[in-house]
């Protein structure tokens, strides 16, 4: 698995992706957290790669429903989400490859 990206894009906003090694600091038990007026999200950087993959998925979903106006969300429906979404996208590499341009354009 490759490195955190250095911004993700969530709803038009360019968020940048910054691995800390304070965010367990105090027993907060937080592998991630998203500032929106910041535009950054923070991954806790001694997790290995795959649960920073699946962390940056966690905010990225939060992110999608602020952005959507359901900031009021549930945290245990993004865990879900979290873990759903990264699992799907490990098991069918099918669902990483969106259809090219002549395969979109054959369809109309």
């Amino acid at each position: 698995m490759s490195e955190l990206p250095s911004t993700i894009r969530i709803g038009g906003v360019d968020y940048a992706v910054v691995a800390r090694k304070d965010l367990r600091d105090g027993n907060t038990g937080l592998n991630g957290h998203i500032l929106y007026n910041d535009c950054e999200i923070r991954v806790e950087a001694e997790m290995t790669p795959l649960i920073k993959w699946v962390t940056v998925w966690h905010e990225a979903l939060h992110g999608l429903l602020e952005h959507a106006g359901m900031g009021d969300h549930e945290e245990k429906m993004i865990i879900a989400l979290g873990y759903g979404v990264t699992q799907a996208l490990r098991d069918n590499p099918w669902l990483r490859q969106p259809p090219t341009a002549d395969e979109v354009s054959a369809d109309e």
